[in-house]
């Protein structure tokens, strides 16, 4: 059985095969979620293109790898990414076409209520596993922050914007952000729908 990490080399080696470029793979047991390991992908500039005098190479997209092998577009500049994945047979490993989904989560027990220390205290924040990219129907609500930092489940948080959960409707995958309000944060989800 493959790792996260051999998943996420092989299809960075793949996509250079295409002729782009890719940073080195990162991730780990400390990244956010855990255990997933990411990678940016690159073009080459067209001649006369804005930007070509300056630099040799331009993002396309940051992919990220998780354990069970899905492909989360995380961000992209350009629209492409699902066909270049689609052009090496691995479209189905996209999370947002085809992958299994998780079951939902209850709705009458948010995220953040659970219990959140571990055997050195309290967690630092909480994982997220929904994509920004993520299309269909979002439930988007304001996580409650003490004095402290910390949320009704006890996970530090610390101070700055406030904090945001989305989840989404259909497979219970959830995103944690800041942004300064609803709206800001609602505009991190591009292709996404917010139920009201």
């Amino acid at each position: 059985m493959t790792t996260a990490k051999e998943n996420a080399e092989a299809l960075a080696s793949a996509i250079r095969g295409l002729g782009y470029s890719t940073s080195e793979v990162t991730g780990g047991p400390h990244s956010t979620p855990a255990n997933t390991y990411s990678f940016w992908v690159f073009r080459k500039f067209e001649p006369g293109e804005r930007g070509s005098k300056t630099y040799t190479a331009k993002k396309l997209a940051m992919l990220r790898i998780d354990e069970a092998g899905g492909i989360f577009i995380e961000r992209e500049w350009e629209p492409g990414t699902r066909k270049i994945i689609d052009s090496l047979g691995m479209g189905k490993y996209l999370v947002t076409g085809g992958h299994e989904k998780k079951p939902p989560r209850e709705r009458e027990s948010p995220d953040y209520k659970r219990g959140a220390s571990g055997r050195f205290g309290a967690s630092m924040g909480r994982t997220s596993d929904l994509s920004y990219q993520a299309a269909g129907k979002l439930r988007l609500e304001r996580v409650p922050i003490n004095s402290g930092g910390y949320d009704p489940g006890g996970a530090y948080w610390g101070s700055g914007q406030p904090l945001f959960l989305a989840t989404s409707e259909e497979d219970g995958r959830v995103r944690y952000l800041r942004a300064p309000d609803r709206d800001a944060a609602k505009k991190q989800f591009p292709n996404a729908r917010f139920a009201r």
